[in-house]
C-alpha cells in the first residue's frame, strides 16, 4: 500500500514540476499558424526586426512615426506666479524583433 502512495506522490510532484517548467518557458509569441507559445529572446535567433516599440514612458504617434511623452514644464513668472504648460518630449521609435528562427522553425511575435 505504501509503495502505491509513494508512486502517486512522485507522479504528482513530476506533473507539478513539469507544469512550472513549461509555464516559465512561455512568452508573448506565436508560431506562424499556431497558438503555441515559447520564449524566443533567449532561445532563438532574430531574423526580422519590424515590430515598432517605444522607450518606457513614451507612446507611439502613428502619423509621425515618433514616440512622444507629455509632461509639464513649470516656471516662475511675474509676481512669483508659477505657471505650468504641457511639454512634449520626442524619441525615435525602436524596432524590436518580429520573427525568430528556432532550429528551423519560424516564430512571429504577436
Amino acid at each position: 500500500m505504501s509503495k502505491k502512495v509513494l508512486i502517486i506522490i512522485l507522479v504528482l510532484a513530476l506533473l507539478v514540476f513539469g507544469f512550472f517548467m513549461i509555464k516559465n518557458f512561455t512568452g508573448n509569441v506565436v508560431k506562424e499558424g499556431s497558438k503555441k507559445e515559447i520564449n524566443l529572446e533567449n532561445n532563438c535567433e532574430c531574423i526580422e526586426k519590424e515590430k515598432v516599440i517605444c522607450p518606457e514612458g513614451y507612446e507611439l504617434m502613428d502619423e509621425k512615426r515618433l514616440c512622444a511623452k507629455v509632461s509639464e514644464k513649470c516656471y516662475t513668472g511675474e509676481l512669483n506666479v508659477v505657471s505650468c504648460e504641457p511639454f512634449v518630449q520626442y524619441s525615435p521609435m525602436l524596432l524590436s524583433c518580429s520573427k525568430y528562427d528556432c532550429g528551423g522553425e519560424i516564430w512571429r511575435v504577436k
